[in-house]
């Protein structure tokens, strides 16, 4: 990012009273030339990261990558098609859900710490010694092993070992959180996926290319990732910041049309250009219905020109087109 000011800050008067001249410094995001090999280079690095743990998504996450840089480049690369389709390719990379092995272990609670028995006040500790000496005689009474309370002591003392896992996916959840929450505040770039949403769903089956059919299927891709509930984490500051990204996205998407956009596709998923993305619309609105806890009417406002645009799809007759003329004066 560079420095810049306003033309209409300048003034060819020299004025030394409180108020400076120059006025306020913006900053305006500049792409370099080789900015492009970069991010192909970063879809590379990405889609090799393999690890359950995701380490590189995690370092990427820490260091604001996708808040300082990527999603500035996807503001001012609007009309650069390469660049616009590398960046949905690394968005979709980042959005992706966690390794299977990594939803085990937030699955498994960790175990619980073994609780040494509270001592009583004043001559309670003798107490409390002669307790334990007479646990300790039983246990090898009853095993036969002398060695049995020590073993026992040390399992208590076994660290858990899928706590490494556990505390990789966790961060990893964060990184995921932080993602949508960026996202939802980008306006520009929803709005810059909106428009192309529209220009490939504008197109009939004989006018769309290769490239809108991949458009098409990486933003609903994308969306379908966004959309996505988080794992429980059992962390309590974690889990609210999954929640919070996660009605913070669906509000974003909501007030930039784009969830609008996939009503009109499911009205119009009967036509042959758009069946093969009913299941992915089916994904999208059972996260947001059943896992997201938000009611349809929460999501989609049902508006009567997407009804209508689905009855224009087949043909009429003149008192079909009368009853619908009707109805629409009933309601």
């Amino acid at each position: 990012r560079v420095p810049t000011k306003r033309q209409d800050d300048f003034s060819d008067d020299d004025d030394d009273d409180g108020d400076d001249a120059a006025g306020e410094e913006t900053t305006k995001f500049v792409r370099g030339e080789d900015f492009v090999a970069w991010l192909q280079d970063l879809q590379r690095v990405l889609r090799r990261d393999e690890s359950d743990e995701q380490s590189v998504r995690q370092t990427l996450g820490t260091w604001k990558v996708l808040e300082t840089k990527l999603l500035p480049i996807a503001e001012e690369s609007a009309g650069d098609a390469e660049a616009t389709r590398t960046l949905m390719k690394i968005f979709l990379l980042w959005t992706e859900n966690l390794k299977p092995r990594a939803l085990e272990a937030l699955a498994i609670p960790p175990p619980r710490k073994a609780t040494q028995p509270k001592r009583k006040r004043g001559g309670g500790e003798k107490e409390n010694e002669l307790s334990a000496l007479k646990t300790a005689a039983a246990a090898r009474q009853n095993n036969g092993d002398k060695k049995a309370p020590a073993r026992m002591a040390i399992e208590k003392r076994e660290e858990d070992p899928l706590a490494p896992l556990r505390e990789a996916a966790t961060a990893m959840v964060k990184v995921l959180a932080d993602a949508r929450s960026a996202f939802a505040g980008s306006r520009r770039f929803l709005r810059l996926l909106l428009g192309s949403f529209q220009a490939a769903l504008a197109k009939n089956d004989d006018e769309r290319d290769e490239d809108d059919v991949r458009d098409l299927d990486t933003v609903l891709l994308f969306l379908r990732n966004l959309t996505r509930p988080l794992p429980t984490t059992n962390v309590d500051a974690v889990d609210a910041l999954a929640k919070k990204s996660f009605d913070a996205v669906v509000a974003a998407l909501g007030s930039e049309l784009l969830l609008d956009c996939l009503a009109e596709l499911g009205c119009a998923v009967n036509l042959k250009e758009n069946k093969r993305y009913g299941l992915a619309l089916v994904e999208i609105f059972a996260q947001l219905f059943c896992d997201g806890g938000h009611a349809p009417a929460d999501i989609v406002r049902a508006r009567p020109l997407l009804l209508k645009k689905k009855k224009t799809t087949r043909k009429t007759t003149a008192f079909e087109a009368g009853k619908d003329d009707d109805d629409d004066a009933g309601a």
